[in-house]
């Protein structure tokens, strides 16, 4: 199962901002853009029409946890770059349970020696 996840990430060649940790983001990630947010959007066209290749992935900020469970219920299946656990304020108890994968083998955690190049 983790072999799997591991593939999907490394399949990722490209990550799309979506929703990001900082406090600013929103200003512009949270527009309206024809009664969907930016990064919802953004979420729904890279889970579909923008991945054809299978090779995108997002980028969202784990200190906003609302938004990151909204994105994962967009797009199920893509992989996740999650910044802003820490320092940033990101609680990583939130962030695992607004991202988790509706896909059981993929969300098992893998090392970041296994994903070189992604962190």
């Amino acid at each position: 199962m983790a072999a799997s996840f591991t593939a999907s990430l490394r399949a990722a060649r490209a990550r799309l901002l979506c929703r990001t940790s900082n406090p600013g983001g929103a200003v512009l990630q949270a527009l309206d853009v024809g009664g969907e947010k930016l990064y919802e959007r953004v979420a729904r066209l890279a889970a579909g029409t923008w991945n054809r290749s299978g090779e995108l992935g997002l980028v969202v900020g784990a200190t906003v946890p609302a938004e990151f469970a909204r994105v994962r219920e967009i797009a199920p299946t893509l992989p996740l770059r999650v910044p802003g656990i820490g320092a940033q304020g990101g609680d990583v108890a939130a962030a695992v349970a607004a991202g988790r994968d509706r896909d059981p083998g993929r969300d098992q955690p893998v090392p970041q020696t296994l994903t070189p190049g992604l962190h």
